[in-house]
């Protein structure tokens, strides 16, 4: 008789995030809790959590964290649920993006002494 054996899981990493867009941020939220899920004893803690997701940030997510973490380093303990809002926080609404993108347009354009 045969008895069975355990298998070891081994969750994907998930896509590197860029903050691109919210349905974005979902899914990378969704791959780092189904890492967390399929091997918590991999994630004790929430700063393991944090530190195992912040890797996989890229661009301006990435840069807006890695500012923060740097300049609160010993006092910074996020939970999870605030590396999420964080991430979150740093995309901006559409209408925003494309007044933004508008602005950067007309200045390209129009310099002072034109």
């Amino acid at each position: 008789y045969a008895y069975p054996t355990k298998r070891t899981l081994r969750p994907r990493d998930p896509e590197p995030y860029s903050g691109s867009s919210l349905r974005a941020h979902r899914e990378f939220m969704r791959a780092c809790e189904n890492a967390f899920d399929l091997t918590p004893e991999n994630f004790p803690n929430e700063k393991d959590k944090v530190m195992w997701a912040m890797q996989f940030l890229q661009g301006d997510p990435r840069d807006a964290w890695y500012t923060q973490w740097e300049r609160m380093r010993p006092i910074f303990n996020p939970t999870w649920t605030e590396f999420c809002s964080f991430t979150k926080d740093q995309l901006a609404d559409p209408i925003n993006r494309g007044l933004e993108a508008a602005t950067k347009h007309q200045r390209a354009l129009q310099r002072p002494d034109q």
